[in-house]
C-alpha cells in the first residue's frame, strides 16, 4: 500500500506525474498489452508491488528542504520532483520512486524498521532503471556534487553518461520548486594514475593529493575510479585498490572520516564511518568519488582515476 500523507493538491499532483509515466498505452494486439514510448515498465511494476503487497510505504509530500529524506515517513518534497520533471522528463518522476522504494524497502526489513544503506541501494537501482527507460539513456546514479550552500545550494548528479544539474532558483520561487533542471553531457578533465596500493591498506593523502587538488579546482566534477589488472584473477584485488583510493580521495575532501575497526577485522579493509553506522550502500550516488563496476586491464596494477565534468 502506498500512504502518502500532507496537502491533497501535492498528493494528486505526485500520483498524476506517475500515473503518466507508468501507464501502458493500451493497444491490444494478439492478447496483450504493449507499454506505449515514453512510459517505464519498472515503474509501473515498482508501483504495482508497493500498491498490492502486505507492507506499506508512507510518504510525506510536504517536504520543504531539497528533493527528499529517509525515515519511517519518507520525506519528498513534490514541487521539487515536478519541476525537476518540467524540465527533464522522466527525472522528476526517478526521483519521486527513488523516495517511495527506499521507504517501502526499508519496511520489508524483518526487525521492522530496516537500515539506510540496503534501502538507499535500491532506490537507487530503481531510480537508474526508470530514468533510462523514461530517457532512453542508459546509466544509474553514481556520485553527487553540493554546489553552493544554503538559499544558492544546488547539486551535480553523475548518471555515469551524462550529468542532471540541478541550479537553484531564487528563493521567493521555492513555492513552485527550489531548482531548474537539465542535462550535460560529461567531460573529462584529466586521469591520474595511483601506484603502490596495497588492497586492505589504507592510502596515504598524500598519493591522492593531486587529485583532490584537481576537484577543488573544478568544483562541479567527480572522480570515476578503476582499479586496473593484469587479468581476471586479480578482478576482486584491483575492486580492493579502488576501494580504498576512493576511500581517500573522499576523506581529503573532507566529505567523511575513516572509521576505527576492530583489530581482527583489519584485513578486509578501511571502511566509511558512515556507511559502518548505517550499512552497506549508504554512501552509493552521495559522494564525488565513485569506483567503476568494469576494471580497466593494463600491464600495470595501478588505479587509474578520471575526473569528468559536466560539459
Amino acid at each position: 500500500m502506498l500512504h502518502l500523507g500532507g496537502d491533497g493538491l501535492k498528493r494528486q499532483q505526485l500520483i498524476g506525474m506517475l500515473q503518466a509515466a507508468a501507464t501502458p498505452a493500451m493497444v491490444i494486439s494478439n492478447d496483450y498489452v504493449r507499454f506505449g514510448a515514453r512510459s517505464s515498465r519498472r515503474l509501473h511494476a515498482c508501483l504495482d508491488e508497493v500498491i498490492s503487497s502486505g507492507r506499506t510505504a508512507h510518504v510525506n509530500v510536504d517536504h520543504r528542504r531539497p528533493l527528499g529524506n529517509f525515515g519511517r515517513w519518507q520525506d519528498l518534497n513534490v514541487t521539487d520532483a515536478l519541476l525537476v520533471e518540467a524540465g527533464v522528463r522522466g527525472m522528476g518522476v526517478a526521483i519521486a520512486i527513488h523516495e517511495i522504494w527506499e521507504n517501502f524497502c526499508a519496511w520489508s526489513s524483518p526487525d521492522g524498521f530496516g537500515k539506510y544503506g540496503p534501502a538507499h541501494a535500491a532506490a537507487l537501482e530503481v531510480e537508474g532503471a526508470v530514468a533510462a527507460e523514461l530517457r532512453g539513456e542508459e546509466g544509474s546514479r553514481v556520485a553527487r556534487v553540493e554546489v553552493g550552500a544554503d538559499d544558492s545550494l544546488g547539486y551535480v548528479l553523475d548518471y555515469q553518461r551524462y550529468f542532471l544539474l540541478l541550479e537553484p532558483r531564487p528563493h521567493d520561487q521555492w513555492d513552485t520548486g527550489r531548482f531548474t533542471a537539465r542535462t550535460a553531457e560529461r567531460e573529462e578533465v584529466e586521469s591520474f594514475d595511483v601506484d603502490g596500493v596495497t588492497p586492505g591498506v589504507r592510502v596515504a593523502g598524500d598519493k591522492v593529493a593531486e587529485i583532490v587538488a584537481k576537484l577543488r579546482e573544478h568544483p562541479r566534477a567527480t572522480a570515476e575510479v578503476y582499479g586496473m589488472l593484469a587479468d581476471d584473477r586479480d578482478r576482486d584485488a584491483a575492486k580492493d585498490r579502488a576501494a580504498a583510493v576512493r576511500n581517500a580521495i573522499i576523506v581529503a575532501l573532507g566529505e567523511d572520516s575513516y572509521a576505527t575497526v576492530e583489530e581482527e577485522q583489519e584485513q578486509e579493509g578501511i571502511l566509511l564511518s558512515e556507511v559502518q553506522a548505517k550499512g552497506a550502500g549508504t554512501d552509493l550516488g552521495a559522494r564525488r568519488a565513485w569506483t567503476s563496476t568494469a576494471p580497466g586491464i593494463d600491464a600495470m596494477t595501478t588505479v587509474r582515476v578520471e575526473v569528468w565534468e559536466p560539459a
